[in-house]
Protein backbone atom coordinates (compact mmCIF):
# COMPACT_ATOMS: atom_id res chain seq x y z
CA UNK A 1 0.00 0.00 0.00
CA UNK A 2 1.24 3.66 -0.86
CA UNK A 3 1.45 6.09 1.34
CA UNK A 4 2.01 9.28 -0.59
CA UNK A 5 -0.39 11.86 1.51
CA UNK A 6 -0.27 14.15 4.17
CA UNK A 7 -1.91 11.97 6.54
CA UNK A 8 0.59 9.02 6.79
CA UNK A 9 3.74 10.84 5.95
CA UNK A 10 3.01 14.82 5.96
CA UNK A 11 3.88 14.98 9.50
CA UNK A 12 6.90 17.37 8.48
CA UNK A 13 4.64 19.34 6.31
CA UNK A 14 2.49 20.09 9.18
CA UNK A 15 5.08 21.14 11.48
CA UNK A 16 6.56 23.58 9.38
CA UNK A 17 3.33 24.89 9.01
CA UNK A 18 3.19 25.10 13.25
CA UNK A 19 6.26 26.85 12.65
CA UNK A 20 5.26 29.54 10.35
CA UNK A 21 2.11 29.93 12.56
CA UNK A 22 3.90 30.17 15.63
CA UNK A 23 6.11 32.40 14.29
CA UNK A 24 3.09 34.71 13.46
CA UNK A 25 3.38 34.14 9.44
CA UNK A 26 0.80 32.93 7.45
CA UNK A 27 -1.85 30.08 7.83
CA UNK A 28 -3.98 29.91 4.86
CA UNK A 29 -5.01 26.46 2.95
CA UNK A 30 -3.07 28.18 -0.24
CA UNK A 31 0.36 28.11 1.93
CA UNK A 32 -0.43 25.38 2.72
CA UNK A 33 -0.65 24.13 -0.80
CA UNK A 34 3.03 26.00 -1.72
CA UNK A 35 4.46 24.04 1.24
CA UNK A 36 3.46 20.26 -0.10
CA UNK A 37 4.31 21.61 -3.30
CA UNK A 38 8.40 23.13 -2.02
CA UNK A 39 8.94 19.47 -0.29
CA UNK A 40 7.42 17.59 -3.16
CA UNK A 41 9.98 18.85 -5.21
CA UNK A 42 12.98 19.11 -2.65
CA UNK A 43 12.74 16.84 -0.18
CA UNK A 44 10.33 14.24 -0.40
CA UNK A 45 12.00 10.44 0.99
CA UNK A 46 11.70 7.84 -0.92
CA UNK A 47 8.41 9.66 -3.42
CA UNK A 48 6.98 10.83 0.03
CA UNK A 49 6.60 7.14 1.17
CA UNK A 50 8.71 8.44 4.04
CA UNK A 51 7.60 11.55 4.12
CA UNK A 52 10.39 14.37 4.23
CA UNK A 53 14.34 14.40 4.99
CA UNK A 54 14.59 16.56 8.42
CA UNK A 55 17.98 18.14 6.23
CA UNK A 56 15.25 19.24 3.78
CA UNK A 57 13.71 20.91 6.74
CA UNK A 58 16.26 22.66 7.31
CA UNK A 59 17.64 23.75 4.47
CA UNK A 60 13.99 25.26 3.26
CA UNK A 61 14.15 27.43 6.69
CA UNK A 62 17.43 28.39 5.51
CA UNK A 63 16.76 29.38 1.90
CA UNK A 64 14.19 31.34 2.86
CA UNK A 65 15.73 33.82 5.25
CA UNK A 66 15.32 32.09 8.77
CA UNK A 67 17.96 31.59 11.27
CA UNK A 68 18.04 27.56 11.89
CA UNK A 69 20.90 25.90 13.78
CA UNK A 70 20.36 21.91 14.22
CA UNK A 71 21.63 19.14 16.37
CA UNK A 72 21.94 15.71 15.16
CA UNK A 73 20.78 12.88 17.69
CA UNK A 74 20.67 13.29 21.18
CA UNK A 75 23.67 15.62 21.78
CA UNK A 76 22.26 16.84 25.13
CA UNK A 77 24.26 19.82 25.45
CA UNK A 78 23.42 20.86 21.75
CA UNK A 79 19.48 20.12 22.17
CA UNK A 80 19.67 22.42 25.66
CA UNK A 81 21.22 25.11 23.96
CA UNK A 82 18.69 25.32 21.02
CA UNK A 83 16.27 25.33 23.33
CA UNK A 84 17.63 27.99 25.08
CA UNK A 85 18.39 30.30 21.99
CA UNK A 86 14.85 29.17 20.34
CA UNK A 87 11.41 29.41 21.32
CA UNK A 88 10.63 27.52 17.98
CA UNK A 89 11.76 24.30 16.98
CA UNK A 90 11.17 21.34 14.81
CA UNK A 91 11.75 17.40 16.31
CA UNK A 92 12.26 14.49 14.12
CA UNK A 93 12.28 11.38 16.58
CA UNK A 94 12.27 7.70 15.65
CA UNK A 95 8.61 6.94 17.94
CA UNK A 96 10.32 4.02 19.46
CA UNK A 97 14.44 3.79 20.01
CA UNK A 98 13.95 -0.34 20.44
CA UNK A 99 11.56 -0.70 17.13
CA UNK A 100 12.21 1.13 14.12
CA UNK A 101 9.51 -0.49 11.94
CA UNK A 102 7.03 2.12 14.42
CA UNK A 103 8.83 4.74 12.05
CA UNK A 104 9.56 8.50 12.87
CA UNK A 105 7.34 11.35 13.60
CA UNK A 106 8.56 14.98 13.28
CA UNK A 107 6.59 18.10 15.61
CA UNK A 108 6.95 21.36 16.47
CA UNK A 109 8.21 22.83 20.06
CA UNK A 110 7.31 25.99 20.86
CA UNK A 111 8.45 27.39 24.32
CA UNK A 112 10.82 28.26 26.27
CA UNK A 113 12.83 27.72 29.75
CA UNK A 114 10.55 29.32 31.95
CA UNK A 115 6.93 28.79 30.30
CA UNK A 116 7.79 25.22 29.63
CA UNK A 117 8.26 23.68 25.88
CA UNK A 118 4.88 22.37 24.30
CA UNK A 119 4.10 19.79 21.62
CA UNK A 120 2.04 20.42 18.69
CA UNK A 121 0.88 17.61 16.35
CA UNK A 122 2.14 14.81 18.55
CA UNK A 123 -0.78 12.42 18.90
CA UNK A 124 -1.50 12.61 23.02
CA UNK A 125 -3.86 10.50 23.91
CA UNK A 126 -5.01 10.12 28.06
CA UNK A 127 -6.38 7.04 29.71
CA UNK A 128 -9.47 6.59 27.70
CA UNK A 129 -7.85 7.10 24.27
CA UNK A 130 -9.12 10.83 23.67
CA UNK A 131 -6.50 13.17 21.97
CA UNK A 132 -5.57 15.88 24.60
CA UNK A 133 -3.07 19.09 24.51
CA UNK A 134 0.71 18.72 25.31
CA UNK A 135 1.35 20.65 29.00
CA UNK A 136 4.27 22.38 29.16
CA UNK A 137 7.58 20.26 29.72
CA UNK A 138 10.46 21.62 32.07
CA UNK A 139 13.01 20.61 29.10
CA UNK A 140 13.35 20.30 25.39
CA UNK A 141 14.36 16.90 26.35
CA UNK A 142 11.19 15.81 28.07
CA UNK A 143 8.97 17.36 25.04
CA UNK A 144 11.12 14.98 22.94
CA UNK A 145 10.32 12.04 25.46
CA UNK A 146 6.82 12.94 24.89
CA UNK A 147 6.29 12.90 21.70
CA UNK A 148 5.26 9.03 21.01
CA UNK A 149 3.62 6.55 23.15
CA UNK A 150 6.63 4.21 22.98
CA UNK A 151 10.35 4.86 23.39
CA UNK A 152 10.70 8.00 21.68
CA UNK A 153 14.72 9.17 20.16
CA UNK A 154 15.73 11.96 18.67
CA UNK A 155 17.03 11.78 15.55
CA UNK A 156 17.03 15.97 14.23
CA UNK A 157 16.19 19.15 16.18
CA UNK A 158 16.16 22.37 14.23
CA UNK A 159 15.65 25.43 16.26
CA UNK A 160 13.91 28.25 14.15
CA UNK A 161 14.42 31.98 14.50
CA UNK A 162 12.09 34.52 12.66
CA UNK A 163 12.50 35.61 9.10
CA UNK A 164 13.16 39.01 8.54
CA UNK A 165 9.76 38.95 6.72
CA UNK A 166 6.86 36.05 7.03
Amino acid sequence: MRHHNISYSGCEVIATFNVYKALGGWGSPEQMARLISAYESHGAALFGEFGTSPRAIERYFRQNGFTVTAAYGEKFNEVDRIGGTYQVMIATVYNDKNDITKQVHTVCITGNRESGYVLHNAYLMDENGTYVESVPYKTVGDAVDHISRYCPKLIYLIGIGRAKEL
